[in-house]
């Protein structure tokens, strides 16, 4: 396998889990269970470390419970 072929299949990769977070949040983000609100907080950050853009932009863009926005944006 190439860098090109190896470069493109990362970048699929990478984009297969930002969609799979994205999921989980939006579902997710209207439960009412204080554990859940934690562990998207915690997804946001943990994700935030890594593309930090993406984490300022997707915490600005969507209504999430105070307590995942305060544990997602601790980092950014």
């Amino acid at each position: 396998m190439g860098s090109t072929s190896r470069y493109r299949a990362s970048i699929r990769l990478e984009r297969g889990r930002i969609a799979n977070l994205q999921t989980a949040i939006l579902t997710n983000r209207g439960d009412d269970d204080f554990f859940i609100q934690k562990a998207i907080g915690w997804a946001l950050r943990d994700y935030g470390k890594v593309n930090s853009e993406w984490g300022r932009a997707f915490v600005a863009n969507n209504v999430l419970s105070s307590l995942a926005r305060r544990e997602g944006c601790k980092y950014l």
